[in-house]
């Protein structure tokens, strides 16, 4: 984020804020996030008008997606699908307090959650794929970082890279995205599918996701996510089991959004 997004530096806070005439977001979420980060910027400048992200969902192509990304991955109707969206353990170093290998201790938290999860419903079957973060340096580290794990025979795990399928096949395969802090989970919860934030801390001499998550939202903009129906702020692994075991046993009913027309001409109107 040093390099990336410079507002955390008060050098180049002070030479970027005065150059911004007005922000344009989402929706009231997104202005309330960018108020906790740029308090600087007046509220009265900050419009709310959508993104031209959510005109590239292709809201009305979910269940072919599901489908094609589920054939793509060999993924037969009837198994529960996790998909874990890798981070960047680079993208954090500006913070002393969050670990040096997030990534990594993040997924194995999320793999031990998911285990547990197979262990406890031995006559389903479950699948998790994983999907590394494209500018990850390691990108092959959360492979050989599962390789001691022994997995129960009604679990496997599935690559779902760039290299395999598109990320609108990806998530749209799964029936649970989770990551620690991806731009996704927003943007799958809009195609109905439920999305966890890993804010792992717990146990942990250092920090994990809840120092991330907070450090992106505050606690007001956290708090609207735990209010969300489609989004969700897990804290330890085995909360996560809980949430993934109480959501397998529910009936899957897929509240899509609305496409509401051209974000683009919004704006340039």
């Amino acid at each position: 984020w040093t390099e990336r997004y410079p507002f955390h530096d008060s050098t180049m806070r002070a030479k970027i804020i005065p150059a911004i005439s007005g922000v344009f977001c989402n929706d009231a979420f997104s202005r309330d996030m960018i108020m906790h980060r740029l308090p600087e910027i007046h509220k009265d400048h900050i419009i709310v008008k959508g993104t031209p992200v959510l005109d590239e969902l292709h809201l009305d192509l979910v269940p072919k997606y599901r489908r094609e990304g589920r054939e793509r991955l060999g993924i037969n109707v009837n198994e529960f699908v996790m998909l874990y969206l890798g981070d960047c353990d680079g993208d954090y170093s500006f913070d002393k307090e969050i670990d040096g290998q997030i990534n990594t201790k993040t997924f194995l938290e999320t793999l031990g959650a998911v285990i547990e999860l197979a262990r406890r419903a031995p006559d389903r079957a479950f699948t998790l794929v994983i999907r590394p973060h494209p500018r990850d340096v390691r990108v092959n580290s959360l492979w050989v970082d599962s390789a001691d794990e022994k997995l129960p025979s009604n679990l496997r795990l599935i690559d779902g890279g760039m290299a395999v399928l598109n990320i609108h096949k990806a998530v749209c395969a799964a029936d649970v995205v989770l990551s620690i802090a991806s731009t996704e989970n927003h943007l799958v919860a809009l195609r109905g599918i439920p999305a966890v934030f890993l804010g792992f801390n717990d146990g942990h001499d250092t920090k994990l996701g809840g120092r991330v998550l907070e450090y992106i939202y505050g606690s007001q903009a956290l708090s609207d996510i735990d209010r969300s129906p489609m989004l969700h702020i897990i804290k330890t692994k085995v909360e996560l089991t809980h949430y993934l075991e109480r959501l397998c046993n529910s009936p899957r009913v897929l509240h899509i959004a609305q496409q509401q027309g051209s974000t683009t001409t919004s704006i340039l109107d």
